[in-house]
């Protein structure tokens, strides 16, 4: 059990950094406290670091109602590795700011799972990244970017966005994901991209591309820049444009199961094709 609650991590320097070899650890809890580092000449400072054993698992972390910044040109503002598995993560209600690099980074192993992302203003430069994570949740956060790179997922399964607000931070997940009640603002030319089989519902945006695989629904989006199927097509306010496979849209049982023809339906009139 370690525990970190009420205190303050601040200059130059590692903020709060748990690293161990040899063991399991379990019940972490990272509470109400304030930690803002600067960079550090042996090396990256990062907010808070946990970095995990190769022969057990890390377990039940909690990070809960802080403020964590780091203005280290290379340094994460929560950094979450595991030799071996890493499981029952909450990131809750803190404040996350990384003006020069990753705002969060985690990385897990085979069977490493359920990471809940909620409540948290997360602002970076470069965006965030998790890798090898088996049920995501990322709900009620608000997330900038202020440059390159975004809302990066990779070898993600199972997870949800849910009610969030992403301000130049798309979404990117080679895998099934469920998007929905989001907003989307400023992304450019960055798409929210997510794999085949997923379920985007809901969720509104301007200047936003969104490019899915196949066999996903999507369903009463109010998108005013792009909608793309992996093929680049275009969206404007009142028209889909469709040309990928099995693509089912806005109740309307809209079904295209050809490469070769592109279909345009008014989403006002609900109808079927």
């Amino acid at each position: 059990n370690i525990k970190f609650i009420g205190n303050t991590a601040k200059g130059s320097g590692y903020g709060f950094t748990i690293s161990y070899s040899n063991g399991g650890c379990s019940n972490i809890s990272i509470e109400n406290s304030f930690i803002d580092v600067l960079s550090d000449s042996g090396g990256t400072s990062h907010g808070i670091q946990i970095d995990g054993s190769s022969l057990y698992d890390t377990t039940d972390i909690r990070i809960i109602n802080n403020y964590i910044r780091t203005s280290d040109p290379t340094g994460t503002s929560i950094k979450i590795t595991g030799n071996n598995t890493v499981k029952d993560i909450t990131i809750q209600g803190n404040h996350i700011y990384s003006p020069n690099y990753l705002g969060f980074y985690m990385d897990g192993k085979i069977g490493s799972k359920n990471l809940k992302i909620s409540n948290n203003i997360i602002k970076s430069r470069v965006g965030n990244l998790i890798n090898n994570i088996i049920g995501v949740v990322f709900e009620n956060n608000i997330v900038e970017n202020t440059d390159v790179g975004g809302q990066q997922y990779d070898n993600v399964s199972e997870s949800i966005y849910k009610n969030n607000k992403f301000i130049n931070s798309p979404i990117t997940n080679t895998l099934k994901t469920i998007v929905d009640g989001n907003e989307f603002y400023g992304v450019g030319n960055n798409p929210v991209n997510v794999g085949p089989n997923s379920i985007i519902t809901n969720n509104t945006g301007l200047n936003t591309n969104l490019v899915t695989g196949s066999s996903s629904i999507i369903l009463d989006n109010r998108f005013q820049a792009y909608f793309g199927s992996g093929l680049g097509t275009a969206y404007t306010s009142n028209d889909y444009k469709i040309t990928f496979p099995n693509v089912y849209l806005d109740n309307s049982k809209l079904s295209v199961n050809t490469l070769e023809n592109t279909y345009s339906l008014n989403v006002k009139d609900n109808a079927e094709i």
